[in-house]
């Protein structure tokens, strides 16, 4: 009987040290996690990610500290290691809903942070799937919708004025196309013109040339003294005709290149013409395309653009237009559409 005795109490006392010890080492994980949160609350984000990252180690199936050190890392301006953290939460078979929000959640900030607000918006949208009633993701998925519209404006009017400022170069290229054909042409006449100024100077010296050669051999048959200096100067005169000859030749040569270079230069500025031409219309189609998407643009308080005065109890509607899924939001929605809601991490856990 006493044997019994000792060892049911050796069994009860070996179950309450291993309750202990169980305790301990709960108590002490548990511990660890809300000493990162309570640094967090304080704001010393440095050091509650450094305590989070410590205690994600050691419990590296624990999401909600996974989450945690997350939103420590993101308030520490550690996006990517945030960015990670939060997406292996995500992709989790561990996960519940509310960890799976927050995850969403906080990647939709960073997306919204690096200003890609397409992305921010589609992990906003999956975090109200998990909880719908969330009112800051509504309000931030509101102000990433109407940043994107935003920016989707701009690039819109960047790509219309590059649009027009293509219009005006190829306006600009058209006319200096046009004043050097003009250009051309006059310098293709005007080779033309010397073409047949130096084909009638080069006429006439050959014609002068040949009145000196008659009169060389009318003066052959004379000796005396003043015939032979008459044949000299009419020798002298045959050589410079000869050269006047010769120079009329190049010129006419010369022009006759010319007049080639410039038809030659014309058909190389039509080319340039037709591309241009074909160019510009391209451009008033893109345009035109432009101009419809303008007339079929929302109204203002579709597009979530500054009600008009008549219409200010539709003025927080913007996000429920933009979405057609979720409810009207709250009445302080416009407060919030400028900025991002920063991130917060899980509540303290109960200590045992």
């Amino acid at each position: 009987m006493k044997k019994k005795i000792i060892i049911l109490s050796s069994l009860i006392f070996l179950f309450l040290l291993l309750f202990a010890v169980i305790f301990f080492i709960a108590k002490r994980d548990i511990s660890g996690n809300n000493k990162g949160v309570r640094f967090f609350n304080q704001g010393d984000f440095s050091i509650a990610a450094e305590v989070l990252e410590k205690e994600s180690q050691a419990r590296p199936q624990n999401i909600r500290v996974l989450n945690n050190l997350a939103g420590a890392q993101y308030k520490n301006e550690d996006l990517p290691a945030a960015q990670e953290n939060y997406s292996i939460v995500v992709n989790s078979t561990h996960s519940i809903s509310k960890e799976d929000f927050t995850a969403l959640y906080g990647l939709g900030n960073i997306e919204f942070h690096d200003q890609k607000f397409q992305k921010a918006a589609d992990f906003y949208i999956e975090a109200l799937k998990v909880i719908p009633e969330d009112i800051d993701a509504k309000h931030n998925l509101e102000a990433a919708l109407l940043r994107l519209q935003q920016s989707e404006q701009d690039q819109q009017n960047q790509e219309d004025k590059s649009l027009e400022q293509q219009k005006e170069e190829n306006e600009q290229k058209q006319q200096e196309n046009k004043d050097k054909q003009e250009e051309s042409k006059e310098k293709e006449q005007d080779a033309k013109d010397k073409q047949e100024q130096s084909g009638q100077e080069k006429k006439d010296a050959q014609d002068k040339q040949k009145e000196i050669e008659d009169q060389l051999k009318d003066s052959e048959d004379k000796n005396d003294k003043e015939s032979q200096s008459k044949k000299d100067d009419l020798q002298k005169e045959l050589d410079k005709q000869k050269e006047n000859e010769e120079a009329a030749s190049k010129q006419e040569e010369a022009a006759k290149k010319e007049q080639e270079k410039q038809k030659k230069a014309q058909q190389d500025l039509k080319k340039e013409k037709e591309q241009l031409d074909k160019q510009k219309q391209e451009l008033n189609k893109k345009l035109e395309a432009q101009k419809g998407k303008e007339d079929k643009k929302p109204s203002e308080s579709q597009a979530g653009q500054e009600p008009k005065p008549q219409d200010k109890k539709d003025e927080n509607i913007a996000a429920s237009v933009l979405l057609n899924y979720f409810d009207e939001a709250d009445q302080n929605a416009d407060k919030l559409r400028n900025k991002i809601q920063a991130p917060v991490v899980g509540d303290v856990e109960q200590d045992w």
